[in-house]
């Protein structure tokens, strides 16, 4: 456990705040400890910058889940390698991969992430996806979910 505690302004904050982590020694954590909170955000930005996420790039986030292991899989992949091949080279593609919470309600879920700056054809390209999926992929129990701007990745 850490104890973070800490001013606003000009009002006193009373209390204590405990931070279960895996990671106590994490800048985040550090930083906060001590609320160095402009120190935080210039490392903060720099790495996502370094990393290419945002508010330095763009980020869209497409999942599949499918009640077998096996097919997910193999629908994760497809769908990803339609997209590596429909997309501009500059354009990043991770994945696929087993998401961080692999399995919800009986679904196992895998999931691609797409990191661009500027991407002409990607609304194109996901309409596609989507076409393929409604008139195939969908008949045969697979769930695929397209965020353009997620909040989590998990």
């Amino acid at each position: 456990m850490t104890q973070v505690s800490g001013r606003a302004g000009r009002h006193e904050l009373a209390g204590e705040v405990f931070i279960q982590t895996y990671s106590p020694e994490h800048y985040a954590i550090e930083l906060a400890k001590t609320q160095h909170f402009e120190t935080f955000y210039n490392l903060e930005m720099s790495a996502r910058k370094q990393y290419g996420y945002p508010p330095f790039f763009y980020i869209t986030l497409i999942q599949f889940s499918h009640e077998d292991l096996l097919k997910v899989a193999d629908f994760a992949e497809k769908g990803t390698r339609y997209m590596k091949n429909s997309l501009s080279p500059e354009t990043v593609i991770i994945g696929p991969a087993a998401a961080a919470i692999s399995r919800v309600n009986n679904r196992y879920r895998y999931q691609c992430l797409i990191k661009y700056k500027i991407e002409p054809k990607l609304i194109e390209t996901l309409q596609q996806l989507i076409k393929m999926y409604r008139t195939n992929w969908m008949k045969e129990g697979l769930l695929m979910t397209v965020d353009m701007d997620p909040t989590s990745i998990n």
